[in-house]
């Protein structure tokens, strides 16, 4: 599978490359030796860098990332990203050459031609280059962008002792994908400032292997929160695949997690509840193992979670992916009240400001960011807090969630 998507990957490069090059080409090399040479030799040096990435990842996998591992990695995602709607652009070119041709006759053909192919062609470069600053500012900054996500929970079922009861959200760390370790201390310091009544993490502490987490159990191990710090398991934390010859593969990766977590001081709650209590009055928080839609593992079971508690208490449901409570939780009586997600990221790339919120995730998962109500029961939905694919984030910065409980 991973060399379909290498030569997939490299065929459609090849393609875009040849498109984009016939037609700067064009527009203003008149077949310029110097621009042959410059063009084709950037993007052997892009193809060699390629070929020599997936080979440290086939051979010798990369337990957590440097800067400059990640500029390289970036790097060549923008370039590829870039030449590849530039190359839609030119696509749109050639459509509007061919009308020009057809209804404007009676025009300067070749003049109408070289216009339309040089307006094109700058418009098309000048929108790579913003793309692929954007891209670079988005590894080397963006990650680091923290934003605390503000989110009010009002029930009935919610006892008075526990209103303004804080809950602090992570989801998604991916601990193998920082370069950098200061401004996640940073982040605990700040949350253990909030004082938080509970923390909640909702899974994928790592890309692929336990040992990702390892340099950083000191570090969690001081957040703190009043009722303790709970984890449950993304799809990420399992094994990636049965065979002994992947990099992915980790023996035991599962156990190892297990043990890194608790050393961090967190209780794992894998199809398990726990009662909270504030003075006389309860409330439940349960979590559940990976439950996700097409190839994702589907070990999650909420009814296990909660057996045997009392349907009168508001219940808190951790469950990784969102698909799990459009499917399951969103039609299942008795309610649970809430559940808290991760898993989308927000794709780590769209538009957030104001009202106007927009990412390529959404055509995925609908449910991809904030808050949804349907049937009594509601959703909060994570944008994640690490990264994993692209090295970074425009847009859709990481997310701290501080969840405030409110008796209604």
């Amino acid at each position: 599978m991973r060399f379909i998507f290498l030569y997939l990957t490299l065929f459609i490069f090849i393609v875009c490359d040849i498109y984009c090059y016939r037609w700067l080409l064009h527009s203003f090399a008149n077949n310029s030796r110097n621009y042959k040479l410059s063009y084709w030799g950037s993007s052997l040096v892009i193809y060699i860098l390629l070929l020599i990435i997936f080979y440290i990842n086939t051979h010798y996998p990369i337990i957590n990332a440097t800067l400059w591992y990640n500029l390289l990695v970036g790097t060549i995602f923008s370039i590829f990203l870039s030449k590849l709607i530039m190359s839609v652009i030119f696509t749109i070119g050639d459509v509007g050459r061919s009308l020009i041709f057809i209804t404007n006759k009676l025009l300067s053909i070749d003049m109408v031609d070289a216009i339309w192919r040089k307006t094109l062609s700058i418009i098309a470069l000048s929108m790579s280059t913003i793309i692929f600053i954007t891209l670079i500012y988005g590894i080397i900054w963006g990650k680091y962008q923290f934003k605390y996500h503000h989110q009010l929970i009002a029930s009935t079922k919610i006892p008075p002792s526990f209103n303004d009861y804080r809950i602090v959200q992570f989801s998604d760390v991916h601990l193998g994908s920082f370069d950098r370790m200061e401004p996640i201390k940073k982040i605990v310091e700040e949350v253990n400032q909030l004082k938080p009544d509970l923390i909640v993490f909702t899974g994928d502490l790592v890309n692929f292997r336990a040992k990702e987490a390892l340099k950083y159990i000191e570090l969690f191990s001081h957040l703190h929160a009043k009722d303790g710090v709970y984890t449950i398991m993304g799809n990420h934390d399992y094994k990636m695949t049965d065979s002994n010859s992947s990099i992915f593969y980790e023996k035991d990766k599962e156990a190892m997690l297990k043990i890194i977590q608790q050393k961090m001081g967190f209780t794992w709650l894998n199809n398990q509840s726990v009662e909270i209590y504030r003075g006389k009055d309860t409330i439940c928080l349960g979590g559940v193992e990976n439950w996700g839609g097409n190839h994702f593992v589907k070990f999650g079971d909420v009814d296990k979670a909660f057996d045997k508690k009392s349907d009168s208490l508001f219940k808190i449901l951790l469950s990784h992916d969102p698909t799990y409570w459009k499917e399951v939780i969103a039609h299942k009586e008795p309610k649970i009240d809430l559940t808290l997600s991760g898993h989308t990221h927000g794709m780590q790339v769209g538009i957030e400001i104001g009202k106007l919120r927009w990412s390529p995730v959404k055509y995925i998962y609908p449910l991809w960011a904030g808050i949804y109500n349907e049937n009594g029961t509601s959703l909060y939905v994570n944008r994640g807090f690490g990264v994993i694919g692209y090295p970074g984030r425009i847009g859709i910065w990481p997310e701290i969630t501080i969840l405030t409980l409110k008796h209604k």
